[in-house]
């Protein structure tokens, strides 16, 4: 503030005091009415002396003057104000009027960042003028009326009403808005930012803010954290910050409570990822349709020119077109395959299928079940004989020799669970799980095509003495 010292005008008129000037921070102009109001009172006017009639009078800048002190509030702040009350002096002896003004400069942290301004000393200079002027060693910018109110600090250290302080007072917002260690500020708690503006219309960030929302085009911020109220048209409003993509399921966001909505678009698409600017990516199909994923759509059979094959899984969820692989135990078995150990399913009893151009092939079946041209049956067909000692890797094949754990093939074979028997006939219309022994091994003894430990009555034990071939004889 300052005050002017008796200055003649004219012959008849002497101003005593002049209006005092009065700078206040626009972002807390309505904590300030009370002060303007006191500034008008005391400060903001002007005491004069005339000599016709010889008299003593005051004038209010407030009351003297056509800017009314309701406008104020309005005004914005991304650039320094300047308020300037006019009147003019007048007596009774039909002198010329005396001009007078009484200043009132509003700022804000960030007011030199629309345009220059001739309030504003910026880098040496006045606004457009580019008269000299020069601020404090951390200020970037500041008022050209009083340097030492910044509106703009530098080095890392934030503004708070117009001083460079290296941490906000405790209560206040911490902003890192601008250029890393340029143009940070302190605002109180619970800012509203809109649009990239406060209340008074000062910039501000969103991101800044909360340290890291994107896309937030109204966030209100505190001392402790910061939340998105509205965000950007082309982003989701998510548990308070604004993804470009989320995750739908039937309509809703995944993981989540919010009221925004989502569509996959699709009937047969049950989850996929959604933007508000682009077509929806299905990531899980459903009703036995099959996920495309080059075109994240759900088709009702794969293209098998492009290389991919009909790929299953539990129930008529989760199916996609793959390139061709097996399956064993619900999962993708082939470690160079691009789906490796995901999820996949064979047909009921089979514990290991391949998924081919041709369809699905069972290459392995459990449950009891025997294997016969891909698939999996309970009994075989009429002349084939049922391989397979346990519930697994049972076979429908021709009859065959099975001699020491080989096939005549070269292939492995198995005569009994227990692998007592050396050779057997694995002959047609066999009984589930039984092959007929013809020589036994580890000391058992044959009889009636198994081999036992312990001939029954009636039967002895044969005299060789070799682990192998032993039988059970009639006694005579």
């Amino acid at each position: 503030t300052s005050t002017s010292t008796s200055t003649t005008i004219n012959n008849n008129i002497v101003v005593i005091q002049y209006p005092q000037t009065l700078t206040v921070n626009c972002e807390h102009i309505a904590e300030y009415s009370s002060t303007i109001s006191d500034w008008i009172s005391s400060g903001g006017f002007v005491i004069a002396k005339s000599s016709c009639p010889v008299s003593f009078f005051v004038k209010n800048a407030f009351t003297a003057s056509s800017v009314a002190l309701s406008d104020i509030p309005l005004l914005e702040c991304y650039e320094a104000n300047v308020v300037d009350f006019e009147f003019t002096l007048t007596d009774d002896c039909g002198s010329a009027p005396v001009s007078v003004s009484a200043r009132l400069v509003l700022w804000s942290p960030q007011s030199y960042n629309i345009e220059p301004s001739e309030t504003i000393c910026v880098g040496g200079t006045l606004g457009v003028s580019n008269k000299t002027c020069s601020c404090s060693k951390d200020c970037l910018s500041c008022l050209g009326t009083d340097p030492g109110v910044c509106t703009r600090c530098r080095s890392g250290l934030y503004n708070w009403n117009g001083e460079c302080v290296d941490a906000c007072p405790s209560g206040l917002v911490s902003s890192e808005f601008g250029e890393s260690l340029f143009g940070r500020a302190c605002y109180k708690a619970d800012v509203s930012c809109v649009g990239e503006l406060l209340e008074r219309k000062t910039y501000c960030s969103c991101e800044a803010l909360s340290g890291g929302i994107f896309g937030c085009a109204e966030c209100v911020a505190n001392t402790t954290a910061a939340a998105c109220v509205s965000c950007d048209a082309d982003r989701y409003r998510v548990d308070g910050r604004c993804p470009r993509e989320v995750t739908c399921q039937r309509n809703a966001i995944v993981g989540v409570v919010t009221t925004e909505k989502c569509n996959c678009g699709d009937a047969d698409c049950f989850e996929c990822k959604v933007t508000k600017t682009s077509a929806p990516v299905c990531n899980i199909c459903r009703n036995a349709q099959y996920l495309y994923p080059p075109m994240g759509t759900c088709v009702s059979s794969c293209p098998h020119e492009e290389g991919l094959v009909e790929g299953r899984f539990v129930g008529d969820y989760r199916r996609r077109c793959r390139t061709p692989y097996t399956c064993t135990h619900n999962s993708v078995d082939e470690v160079d395959h691009e789906d490796a150990g995901k999820g996949c399913r064979c047909q009921n009893g089979c514990f290991k299928c391949a998924f081919t151009y041709a369809g699905e092939v069972c290459l392995r079946c459990k449950d009891s079940l025997y294997l016969s041209n891909g698939e999996c049956v309970e009994r075989c067909s009429f002349g084939q004989t049922q391989y397979g000692v346990g519930a697994y890797g049972r076979e429908c094949r021709e009859p065959f020799v099975c001699s020491g754990f080989e096939d005549p093939d070269g292939l492995p074979c198995q005569c009994d669970s227990k692998r007592n028997c050396h050779t057997c006939k694995w002959n047609f219309f066999n009984m589930p799980a039984s092959s007929f022994c013809t020589n036994c091994r580890n000391g058992f003894y044959l009889y009636e095509g198994v081999c036992v430990q312990e001939c029954p009555l009636s039967y002895k034990k044969d005299e060789t003495t070799s682990l192998y071939g032993r039988s059970c004889i009639p006694i005579v």
